[in-house]
């Protein structure tokens, strides 16, 4: 392989290396006895595969900018981008998604842009410019060679970043829900009983006086949490686990 740096040498490399499997990436999906009905079968699960996270995020991506991102606008952008990389990328397997990181790195645009007092939408999209500028850069100067250089420590602190922005996140959705619905200060009860004796066999003796105190929410908001986290910890502790076979302990 050559290794020679220079300006777009490894761009011509790539181009000269895929030309030649253009069309049989294409092509090869269609050829042979069985595989139209592989081709798809893979298509139908690859549509729910990526449709079920843009609808996800992309409603995630709806309320963190108030609409200026909808789940639209997540569909038009995920088909346009897969359509342009498969045609032009040379990887027409690779499947491009929303994934939880760039949810996140709009919720942080969208703040960055209210801080600034700009118009979010030209923002994201001078964002996007910019990457895929860095992005040419990088190609034209051959600096994948880098990667080699790196460790999975670089990755576990991105995962780690991820993973500290989310969980501070969904804890302080939490506490504003128990601050909205559950407030001492202005959560006051009465007793049923008291004022009328008719209610006294009614399931609970006392109720909110006013229509904001309701500490059930808050309450099934934390369950659902707590919930979510212990299936997640147990299903991922499954593959240790001594029962049932080792394919049925992966797919859990």
């Amino acid at each position: 392989e050559d290794q020679r740096f220079g300006i777009g040498v490894g761009v011509w490399n790539d181009l000269k290396r895929r030309a030649p499997h253009y069309l049989s990436d294409f092509t090869d999906g269609v050829k042979g006895r069985r595989s139209l009905h592989k081709m798809l079968s893979a298509t139908v699960f690859l549509y729910f595969a990526c449709v079920l996270p843009s609808i996800a995020f992309g409603t995630l991506n709806e309320r963190n900018t108030h609409g200026d991102l909808d789940v639209k606008k997540v569909f038009v952008s995920q088909t346009l981008g897969g359509l342009m990389f498969a045609l032009f990328g040379g990887q027409p397997l690779v499947i491009l998604q929303t994934t939880a990181p760039l949810a996140l790195y709009t919720k942080i645009i969208y703040e960055f842009s209210h801080s600034l007092e700009v118009e979010f939408l030209p923002l994201f999209s001078l964002v996007g410019l910019f990457s895929s500028a860095f992005l040419v850069i990088y190609s034209i100067f051959g600096l994948s060679r880098v990667m080699k250089y790196t460790t999975r420590s670089t990755e576990e602190i991105f995962a780690l970043f991820i993973v500290v922005a989310y969980v501070v996140d969904s804890i302080r959705s939490l506490t504003a829900d128990f601050y909205t619905h559950f407030d001492p200060g202005r959560c006051r009860y009465v007793n049923l009983t008291a004022l009328n004796s008719s209610l006294a066999d009614n399931s609970s003796d006392v109720v909110p006086v006013i229509d904001n105190c309701q500490p059930e929410r808050p309450l099934l908001h934390m369950i659902l949490l707590l919930g979510t986290l212990w299936v997640g910890i147990t299903l991922y502790n499954c593959t240790k686990s001594p029962y049932l076979t080792e394919g049925k302990r992966e797919l859990l």
